[in-house]
């Protein structure tokens, strides 16, 4: 406890560059300020019992990485968020793939199934259905409380996957316009779903 007190009023990002140093007290004070955040966002993945794995695996690859953290790039725990979301993703993944995996003999097919489609083992698990469908209803609830600026070329691009020129056509927009416009919706919306 006493490398918390040594940094309770440092920010994030300078804990970050000293722990990028190799300062390990650094390091464990982040832990400790992120540690209760990242598990609560991790908590709507599905991971069940392997959320702590998850944190800790986050947590080692972080503290591997950290000499590459730049706080101009990102904020720190926008940075680890990255690192946990694809980390936890890849535990989704191997589950999936262990579960799909008992359920399929030698030459691929499906035990027990009526349909012996070989295509049926690559369906997604339900939690990264769950997972995918949340994402989606968050983004499209974020995409619609965007400003009214780049809230219609949001939802051409991201919504209606139209390509930019089609865009710029439909708004009678130059394509630079809209490049920029789709730019920064991206960016608010990044900011959006960080909250």
């Amino acid at each position: 406890m006493k490398h918390i007190r040594k940094y309770e009023v440092v920010q994030e990002e300078e804990l970050a560059l000293l722990a990028g140093r190799g300062d390990h007290d650094a390091f464990s004070a982040l832990v400790d300020r992120t540690s209760v955040r990242l598990r609560n966002l991790l908590s709507g993945y599905g991971l069940g019992t392997e959320i702590d794995d998850v944190c800790q695996e986050s947590y080692r690859k972080a503290f591997q990485a950290m000499a590459t953290y730049s706080p101009e790039c990102s904020r720190f725990f926008t940075w680890l968020t990255t690192i946990a979301v694809h980390t936890a993703l890849d535990y989704l993944r191997a589950r999936s793939r262990k579960d799909v995996s008992s359920l399929v003999d030698e030459e691929g097919m499906i035990l027990d199934s009526p349909s012996s489609d070989r295509t049926s083992a690559m369906v997604d698990s339900p939690e990264e259905m769950l997972i995918r469908h949340q994402f989606c209803e968050r983004m499209i609830a974020h995409i619609h409380s965007l400003p009214a600026l780049y809230r219609e070329i949001a939802e051409y691009r991201f919504l209606d996957e139209l390509p930019y020129d089609e865009i710029a056509s439909k708004t009678s927009l130059p394509l630079n316009t809209v490049r920029t416009r789709i730019r920064r919706a991206k960016e608010l919306l990044v900011e959006l779903m960080e909250e």
